[in-house]
């Protein structure tokens, strides 16, 4: 039996005592059938806490969507509760609806307007926000001068009611009831309860983080009031009753959906792709340029058969971003150029500095953006590329280091050039997008600290005794069976060939992410030679490519590599799995 899902099903939270195995409070999506109608005739379902499963006994979760619904589903009475000899099949069932939609992963879609009228309209908005929000972190400073205590700032239900005037602190002086008569006034005529709640849950959050960073033992202080004229992006939060899908609506039906802001803003309405499902929507205010809609939905992962004998594994840097090896014979050795982002990161900072030193703020805070943007985009089709290659020769398992995100990039002491050249370029966030979009597709990702990999021959050397054995003191003290003769180029003494730097790096990292084994099976392989010395070089930066969608990453779209004619790899991606001549 196929358990069907809605395009778009209801959502409740429920607390399940004896569901504690999975967690105290999930969110389950209930199907929009005939078994399922309401929450409070869901919780006559419940099973009692002596009839639970043992944690033992819980079955692992479906590798398919298929036979996950027991095939006698107990009759539903509005006006009775479910008997008790088959509550046993209703707490299998529960089970089974976790279990498939935990293979669920949430994705976000940024859509972009620069259109006046939203702008205007969203920029009151975020004045008049900021200024509630400013309210209520005097209210907190306030009472937690005088009280020490910051615990009824935690609650979001409290803050709400606080805010109408139906309950009060535990300590209320003259400031903070005149503090509370603005607050009042601004949700009676211009905000709303539904803003307010969001608003309410930003700032209660916000007060969470510092009170974990004190327990931990950390520095941290309180949030504070910012004036309105340094203001110049503010984030709105949305919550449920916020949201109007036009996609549901019997008349007027339009693939966009209404954010309601509050009572003298009116709302916003924003073109969305059909057939997602969608869970929160965030809009974000950037002074005088453009205003960006952050939607966050729901896609399946992806059940598709790879193989955990097959990897990739990757070096990052900045002239070759990505170098990619793989124990595949007939996948070649690629590399995608990163001097082209190099020179773009280059050509931003110098035009940067001169905007500052012209005194134009809001036009070098718009390069910036575009910057963000141009490489975000960049490392989207990065991301793709590494994940399409690894789908269509079904390799199951990419191994991406560790250590540079943390260490160098963190390490602001390394000189002007090298802050302008590595530094700004965040490599983090390259990583991320590897992360999830191979998480996506069911491929795992093996994380491996890349020390020593440049300086040890990844054919003669011994980089996994150097990761187990041998003291960090004394590593320094040996002499290693190979070097770096030029820039891009590795020499092994032992066997007088040369390989490339980068791709003998990333072997070394398969090596001490899998062991080695992994040497003596590339070893084995007809073509390792090439595959060290010979790769493709790929550009991405300075050729668009063509776009296909790719279902495999959940509808983002992946590019195919141009060429040009200096000698960068043209074709596309099946051009690099092929028995061709290196």
């Amino acid at each position: 039996m196929t358990l069907p899902i809605p395009s778009s099903p209801p959502r409740i939270k429920i607390n399940l005592p004896c569901f504690q195995y999975v967690g105290t409070e999930m969110s389950v999506d209930i199907i929009t059938s005939i078994w399922f109608m309401t929450l409070t005739e869901f919780a006559t379902f419940m099973p009692k806490r002596d009839m639970c499963p043992k944690p033992a006994s819980i079955p692992p979760a479906a590798p398919t969507v298929e036979n996950t619904v027991p095939t006698t589903i107990p009759q539903i009475n509005r006006r009775s509760s479910i008997t008790s000899s088959s509550s046993t099949t209703v707490d299998n069932f529960v089970i089974k609806i976790y279990q498939v939609y935990r293979r669920m992963q949430t994705l976000t879609l940024e859509i972009s307007t620069t259109k006046r009228s939203v702008l205007n309209k969203l920029k009151r908005a975020s004045l008049t926000f900021q200024q509630f929000k400013n309210l209520l972190y005097l209210c907190l400073l306030e009472y937690y001068k005088n009280t020490k205590d910051v615990k009824p700032f935690l609650s979001v239900s409290f803050l709400e009611k606080f805010v109408k005037g139906k309950e009060n602190l535990p300590f209320e002086n003259e400031k903070i009831k005149s503090y509370r008569e603005k607050l009042k006034e601004l949700w009676e005529k211009e905000i709303g309860s539904d803003t307010v709640k969001a608003l309410a849950r930003q700032v209660s959050k916000e007060v969470k983080s510092v009170l974990e960073k004190w327990k931990k033992g950390e520095r941290a202080f309180l949030p504070r009031p910012r004036k309105l004229k340094k203001v110049h992006k503010f984030t709105v939060p949305t919550n449920p009753n916020m949201l109007v899908d036009k996609r549901k609506l019997k008349r007027r039906r339009e693939n966009s959906i209404v954010v309601r802001l509050g009572i003298s803003f009116g709302a916003v309405k924003v073109k969305i792709p059909q057939g997602i499902n969608i869970r929160d929507v965030k809009i974000t205010w950037y002074e005088d340029t453009e205003v960006i809609f952050r939607i966050s939905y729901e896609v399946p992962k992806a059940q598709k058969e790879l193989l955990k004998e097959k990897w990739l594994s990757i070096d990052l840097g900045v002239r070759n971003l990505v170098s990619c090896i793989s124990n595949d014979e007939n996948l070649r050795s690629f590399i995608v150029d990163g001097n082209p982002l190099k020179s773009f990161n280059q050509w931003v900072n110098k035009l940067s500095a001169k905007l500052r030193s012209e005194g134009k703020e809001r036009l070098e805070r718009k390069l910036w953006r575009y910057r963000k943007k141009r490489i975000k985009g960049f490392f989207h089709q990065v991301a793709n590329l590494i994940v399409r290659v690894c789908l269509e020769r079904g390799i199951g398992r990419v191994i991406i280091p560790n250590s540079l995100n943390e260490e160098y990039q963190k390490d602001s002491e390394k000189g002007a050039r090298f802050n302008q050249e590595f530094r700004f370029i965040p490599l983090g966030e390259l990583v991320k997008m590897i992360e999830y979009k191979c998480e996506l597709c069911g491929i795992e990702v093996v994380k491996e600290d890349e020390s020593w990999t440049s300086k040890v021959s990844s054919v003669s050397g011994n980089i996994e005794v150097l990761k187990e054995e041998i003291p960090e003191g004394e590593v320094k003290k040996l002499k290693f069976e190979g070097r770096r003769i030029k820039r891009g180029l590795f020499r092994d003494r032992r066997l007088k060939k040369v390989f490339n730097a980068d791709l003998n790096g990333a072997l070394n990292l398969a090596i001490k992410a899998l062991g080695k084994k992994v040497r003596e099976e590339f070893l084995s392989l007809r073509n390792w030679l090439d595959k060290l010395s010979r790769p493709v070089k790929v550009n991405l930066f300075r050729y668009p490519a063509s776009l296909p969608v790719l279902w495999e990453i959940a509808g983002s779209k992946s590019c195919s590599p141009k060429g040009d004619s200096e000698g960068h790899f043209a074709g596309s991606v099946s051009d690099l799995i092929t028995f061709a001549h290196f």
